[in-house]
């Protein structure tokens, strides 16, 4: 089984150029890999906040996405669980996120996020294309500041921070093309980052730059 899963993030990898170690993060961190388990039902859940009017009209049409999954039978009612806003399946989509991104990757002739890990791996990766990941880009990685550093200065080529004076942690090398930005998740005093439009593509999975950090580490 193990070369078996193995074989599929190949086969994800090379049909979305996302990279494994990043639709692992997510799936990881979403529901542990397929072990937290659903247990709210869908149609409730929505249709509570649409009645709110929560964040009008976002989870009214949510719910009319979740009836619309039904209608097409890609799930059976009483199988249609999430979390208390309507979050579904191991990657944690929203019923236009299915709609839009979920992928039948066994050709099994079901996009089901719920239960099959292929279909799941995929559909993660189908996402992370379509929000705009490009193949080949780090996300990010951890940098030293030198003492004295303009902090006005957050946008340049890779060429631009190595001339700044900025080191990788790792020690590793900067790409030789490209463009990054410089982070500081905790202000100037805390560690430093420096983040690609990959980091960015990752937070439109999820808007935060917390859940884009962990899922960097979590990769690395």
């Amino acid at each position: 089984k193990a070369s078996e899963f193995a074989a599929t993030l190949d086969a994800i990898e090379a049909r979305y150029g996302v990279d494994r170690w990043i639709i692992l993060a997510i799936w990881g961190i979403e529901t542990s890999y397929g072990g937290a388990r659903d247990r709210w039902d869908v149609i409730r859940s929505l249709a509570t906040l649409a009645q709110a009017r929560h964040r009008h009209p976002y989870f009214r049409n949510e719910l009319i996405n979740a009836l619309l999954i039904l209608q097409q039978r890609h799930i059976a009612r009483n199988a249609m669980l999430g979390s208390w806003a309507g979050a579904m399946g191991q990657p944690q989509f929203m019923p236009s996120s299915f709609l839009d991104h979920a992928v039948d990757f066994s050709g099994d002739g079901r996009r089901d996020i719920w239960t099959n890990v292929p279909d799941v791996l995929a559909s993660i990766a189908n996402f992370l294309q379509k929000a705009g990941w490009t193949a080949g880009l780090s996300q990010g990685f951890e940098v030293i500041v030198p003492a004295g550093f303009d902090h006005r200065r957050s946008r340049g080529s890779f060429g631009d921070w190595s001339a700044r004076g900025l080191r990788r942690a790792d020690g590793a090398a900067f790409p030789t093309a490209g463009q990054a930005i410089l982070f500081f998740p905790s202000g100037a005093r805390g560690p430093a980052f420096l983040v690609t439009d990959n980091f960015v593509t990752i937070k439109r999975y999820n808007n935060s730059d917390v859940y884009a950090l962990a899922v960097s580490h979590l990769a690395d």
